[in-house]
């Protein structure tokens, strides 16, 4: 495996191997096939809990998608942080990017107010929790770019 050169399942193997890992760096293909793993499974979640089991009601899938993402966050952060060096990024820039921007747009959302007009439910922000929000997804898309972009061999001090 050189060069970034990953299959799916070694990529996911790694991921987890390197739960604590925040001094090296993933190439981008491995940073991708763990996205996908994440989707996937996640669906196989929402599937099992939301449709094969109606006993659950929408707080037990809640729960059983909160203690998914709790599992992730670590290796999902030092993933992301090894990305960043692998694109010749400080780790430290995950603070002002992913966990920025999630914490902005899930903060301000939180305040959206619901209301019912002629029988339907509503949600309505204000200006302020709008414009926050739209931050929070402008910040998400940059980290997005960033991880689509090629690994930069050239005057990169994480790669020696």
């Amino acid at each position: 495996m050189q060069n970034g050169e990953v299959n799916f399942i070694a990529a996911y193997k790694m991921y987890w191997k390197h739960y604590f890992n925040f001094k090296s760096h993933s190439s981008r293909l491995e940073f991708w096939w763990v996205v996908i793993w994440d989707i996937l499974v996640s669906m196989v979640i929402l599937l099992f809990f939301g449709t094969m089991i109606p006993v659950i009601h929408l707080s037990g899938l809640k729960f059983v998608m909160s203690i998914w993402v709790l599992i992730n966050y670590i290796p999902g952060m030092s993933l992301t942080v090894r990305r960043y060096h692998d694109l010749g990024i400080s780790g430290f820039w995950y603070l002002l990017t992913p966990f920025l921007g999630n914490i902005i747009m899930h903060f301000f959302s939180n305040f959206a107010r619901l209301y019912y007009q002629d029988g339907m439910q509503h949600i309505a922000f204000n200006e302020i929790n709008m414009t926050l929000y739209l931050i929070g997804l402008v910040i998400n898309l940059i980290s997005f770019i960033l991880a689509m972009k090629k690994t930069k061999w050239h005057h990169n001090r994480y790669l020696k």
